[in-house]
């Protein structure tokens, strides 16, 4: 016999402005309701009518006692109605569900986040009995984080911590929609708020869910009895919109809620309260790594040595549980794991390498984490790109200015679906955003560098394809860079202030992308070689110059004539330009020798590149300029004149010509003037060249140090004819115009500082005198380079001392003698008749 038919109740949609459901059907739900049960055990089918109840409630039926009620801003909630003939059930006095195996047991091996952790007991722990009758709204607090840095674990632990202090604890999983829909289901059950048999709608046991935690009596059918305290984990929540649906927004409780999705932690969805974590303190990753290793009884590893490992593993917990599980396996030594981990095959294979259960309660390795095979080919391809350039304060501009300079197939080439893929990015947290003070400030991204390695290890597996990226990165940068190292006609703006900041923005990227293109296999190596990534060493080099940076300047000279050694007849210019840099360089370290020859090198390029092309260019007349600086280093000042004049010559035939192209050879003719006592004549260049410029630029110009330059030659100039005031005023003048083109820390504002304190030493005022002398060896010592200046410079603040009675004196003039000696080696004459110009020899030419 068929027992009774159910009646059918029409549910319509959520209609609140705050959810975006989606739900298992279309425009309407149809929900079976079975009807509720009399006390003789026949079905009762009498249904209250719809009627508006408390708190705007519409009453839309009834399932054993409870009123199934509809909100118009909340979704379905249940409200009780009693039936006095039926023995409701209870909810438990604890209940406590895990829905993950994995978790329902503490991780011992938890260290670290103990703020966090503080953090959340202020936040989660402090309802009284009394307090719960007074919150509307549960206590919810978000973490968030990108993948493997320990938010689930973190959450775990707060768990099992505090959970007695809680009656209803819960644990769940928001992986998708499905999942806690079959969650909600299960607690429904445990709470007692239906049987297992009656818990077939996923839909109405989510919403007697939600109304038992808003309304959490322990009878709630009555509304009477204790009010429980309850705490809901739920884990996974990268997609929010999924966990909305399921969101009791009245009430009272604590809920945690782990993200990839820094959204999560908004008023958009969850609340701002909560926490991004990031990678673990030094101390704190050594102790988890110790706590690992010591599983397994391996012999205690020093202090010393677990802190380089975990260093190297970018303190990541996911990684130091995962390299744990490795080092126990292999039975390695942390010296002998670290020896191998240096080599980059290695790396990979160990970052998707599991071992048995992964330790530290970790189920994913580092490759499997972040699920890049999910992304959108042109979020893999933008991803890609960010990996090769340097984690921190990658600017927009780079991917967005020149997009099909990539030539990368997927990769986004207008703003719309840039921004989609970024977004797509983000969500998972691989990468953070972070936008200016102000609205229209630009966006930089930045990266961790331990995803950057997984990232390349698992979207670039072949050579191709690493090339490709590389290229496309290098592109892309090249659409940026501010050049000046290219063929260029008319003045050029060499040395100009104002791309400064835009290569000081850009620097740290095409310095990681030649640092990774070294790392790389030879014949990856030669796949990415191109003119781009040529013309940008030539650049790196040159602003490295620029900046006094020595050192760092040479490295990216000789990578680039070592890439070009294999091909010894290509790129001339570039060649040329690189020998060209590497002779600035021995000229201003002091080494006449190397600077005459490498210019040499370079000039006989250019020579040949013009025989075959028959075109002037600034390339060919900078050689001749600076082949000229060279020999009047080396007391060649005849030749150099006739170096001089050709540049002058080739200046004059380019097109597009101006009088302020005529600045070198100008200044480096009144040196030669300056040098052969010919002073008027020095005055008269110098002054024509100034008078240019203030006519370009005004009156001390800060388009670059070039004017400074010119005022430091006519303070000397003047400084050689006893017009002290004049030269005094040049002096000063030259230090204010450094110090705003250059900078307080640029070697040519250290030699200003010299000239200015020289005169304050003419001029008797010892406590100026001194404070200008310290600047000056301040700024002198940042390079190891220039010892001559330094010595020159001690060898005056020795003599204010003296003059001053402050300071010793006598250890100061030791010092200087002592580099002299160093520098020249047959001069051994004692301190007491050396001169200032004796010290002025230890200078280039340029400086004296």
């Amino acid at each position: 016999m068929k027992g009774p038919t159910s009646p059918i109740i029409t549910v319509p949609r959520l209609a609140s402005t705050n959810l975006n459901p989606h739900e298992p059907t279309s425009a309407q739900l149809s929900i079976s309701i079975s009807p509720p049960v009399t006390s003789g055990g026949s079905p009762d089918r009498s249904f209250e009518t719809p009627s508006r109840q408390p708190s705007s409630f519409q009453t839309m039926g009834t399932i054993n006692g409870l009123t199934l009620s509809s909100e118009s801003d909340q979704g379905f909630v249940l409200l009780p109605k009693v039936d006095s003939t039926k023995n409701f059930p209870i909810v438990p006095k604890v209940v406590e569900w895990i829905q993950v195996g994995a978790c329902r047991q503490p991780n011992f091996d938890f260290r670290g986040r103990d703020d966090l952790i503080e953090k959340m007991k202020n936040r989660l722990l402090r309802l009284s009995q009394t307090e719960l009758t007074s919150i509307s709204r549960p206590n919810a607090f978000v973490i968030c984080g990108a993948a493997g840095l320990g938010k689930t674990q973190t959450a775990l632990h707060f768990f099992h911590s505090f959970k007695s202090q809680f009656d209803v604890r819960l644990w769940i999983q928001a992986d998708s929609k499905e999942s806690l829909f079959v969650a909600f289901k299960e607690i429904s059950a445990r709470l007692k708020l239906e049987s297992r048999a009656e818990a077939q709608d996923a839909v109405l046991s989510r919403e007697l869910v939600k109304g038992w935690l808003m309304e959490p009596f322990q009878n709630f059918t009555k509304k009477d009895g204790k009010l429980m305290k309850w705490l809901l984990i739920i884990d996974n929540a990268d997609n929010p919109d999924d966990v909305l649906d399921f969101w009791p927004y009245d009430g009272q409780g604590s809920i945690v809620i782990t993200s990839r999705n820094r959204g999560a932690m908004t008023q958009n969805y969850f609340g701002d309260c909560g926490a991004e974590l990031s990678v673990l303190n030094s101390d704190e990753a050594a102790a988890l790594l110790r706590r690992l290793l010591e599983r397994d009884r391996r012999p205690h590893e020093s202090p010393d040595i677990l802190r380089k490992a975990v260093a190297k593993l970018e303190y990541w917990p996911l990684a130091i549980a995962q390299m744990a599980g490795i080092i126990s396996r292999h039975k390695l030594s942390l010296s002998k794991f670290l020896e191998i981990y240096e080599s980059r095959e290695h790396r990979l294979m160990y970052h998707s390498t599991r071992v048995g259960n992964l330790h530290g309660g970790y189920t994913l390795t580092l490759t499997a984490a972040w699920a890049l095979e999910n992304l959108s080919p042109g979020a893999a391809q933008l991803l890609s790109v960010i990996s090769m350039l340097a984690p921190a304060s990658i600017p927009e501009e780079i991917l967005t200015t020149t997009p099909e300079r990539t030539k990368l197939s997927g990769y986004p080439l207008d703003s719309g679906s840039y921004s989609r893929e970024v977004e797509a990015i983000e969500s998972r947290s691989i990468i953070t955003q972070q936008a200016g003070d102000r609205a229209h400030d630009p966006v930089d991204l930045s990266i961790h560098p331990l995803i950057q390695e997984v990232v390349r290890g698992q979207l670039l597996k072949s050579d191709d394809e690493v090339a490709s990226v590389f290229s496309a990165s290098i592109g892309l940068m090249t659409g940026v860079w501010p050049f000046e190292t290219l063929p260029f006609y008319g003045f050029h703006d060499f040395d100009r202030v104002e791309r400064r900041e835009q290569c000081d923005k850009l620097l740290p990227h095409v310095t990681q992308l030649s640092r990774l293109y070294e790392t790389l296999p030879e014949e990856t190596r030669r796949k990415c070689t191109s003119v781009d990534f040529l013309n940008i060493l030539s650049e790196i080099a040159w602003y490295q110059y620029q900046r006094s940076n020595m050192d760092e300047s040479l490295v990216y000279i000789q990578l680039t004539l070592k890439i070009l050694k294999n091909e010894p007849d290509s790129h001339p210019q570039i060649r040329a330009g690189q020998l060209g840099t590497w002779s600035n360089i021995a000229m201003e370290i002091n080494q006449p020798e190397v600077s005459l020859q490498k210019n040499f090198e370079a000039l006989e390029i250019r020579e040949r590149i013009f025989a075959e092309t028959g075109v002037f260019n600034s390339q060919l007349a900078a050689s001749y300029t600076e082949t000229a600086r060279s020999m009047m280093m080396n007391n060649m000042f005849d030749k150099a004149k006739g170096l001089i004049e050709k540049s002058i010559e080739v200046r004059k035939k380019m097109p597009q010509f101006s009088r302020l192209q005529l600045y070198s050879p100008w200044y480096y003719l009144s040196l030669i003037h300056l040098h052969e006592g010919e002073y008027e004549k020095a005055a008269s260049l110098v002054l024509d060249a100034l008078r240019e410029r203030e006519m370009e630029f005004g009156r001390d110009d800060c388009e670059s140090k070039r004017t400074g330059l010119l005022l430091i030659c006519l303070g000397n100039i003047y400084g050689k004819l006893n017009l002290h005031k004049e030269s005094f005023e040049y002096h000063q003048r030259a230090l204010i115009q450094f110090q705003a083109a250059g900078g307080e820390d640029d070697l040519d504002t250290a030699n200003a500082y010299y000239k200015v304190a020289s005169h304050y030493v003419r001029n008797k005022t010892p406590d100026l005198a001194q404070f200008a002398i310290e600047r000056a060896i301040q700024g002198l010592q940042r390079s190891r380079f220039h010892r001559g200046e330094v010595a020159r410079a001690m060898f005056l603040q020795a003599k204010v001392f003296s003059e001053s009675g402050q300071g010793d004196a006598i250890t100061t003039l030791r010092q200087s003698i002592d580099i002299r000696r160093q520098l020249t080696e047959n001069d051994t004459r004692a301190g007491e008749v050396l001169k200032e110009s004796d010290f002025d020899e230890l200078v280039v030419i340029w400086r004296r």
